[in-house]
């Protein structure tokens, strides 16, 4: 039915469906805590009890303030969206009445290329076991993991600078 917090008598207050009130005593710190909290200009809005099952049956009280606080406008919004490899990412900044707008792709053709060049690779170490074409397989993996990374590096330095 609802709680209630009494300072003066250092306790938190439960009403229960049938009428009757079950209070519980506030330690040191939970006072300093809450009269803290009313300082800083916060409200208190919420509260919730509850009975919870851990090793012991005890009651839990939690506490909810909130202070109002004046809106921030921003200046200049960055916004991106982190899409799939063949999309890449898309920013754009809002500067008063104007929108500038990006997008950083990667070579695509480039890392399907490889990236079917190492399927073939990998079947053909598979089957025939020669060496040669593993030790091929894995240097193409490794420039294509090289390729990805530089190109990450560079798209978070554009977006830094």
């Amino acid at each position: 039915m609802g709680v209630l917090v009494d300072l003066p008598k250092r306790e938190v207050r439960i009403r229960k469906w049938g009428g009757n009130t079950i209070a519980l005593p506030l330690s040191e710190e939970d006072v300093k805590w809450i009269k803290k909290r009313v300082e800083e200009g916060s409200r208190l809005v919420f509260a919730a009890a509850w009975v919870g099952r851990n090793g012991a049956v005890a009651l839990y009280v939690a506490l909810t303030f909130r202070r109002e606080v004046t809106p921030m406008t921003p200046k200049r919004p960055l916004v991106l969206d982190f899409n799939a490899l063949h999309n890449g990412v898309v920013w754009a900044v809002v500067e008063e009445h104007r929108v500038l707008r990006g997008v950083l792709r990667p070579d695509v053709d480039k890392i399907t290329h490889i990236q079917r060049k190492i399927s073939r690779l990998d079947s053909a170490c598979a089957r025939k076991g020669n060496p040669r074409i593993c030790r091929q397989a894995a240097s193409a993996k490794s420039r294509l993991w090289r390729l990805l990374r530089i190109g990450r590096s560079r798209r978070r330095r554009r977006l830094c600078d």
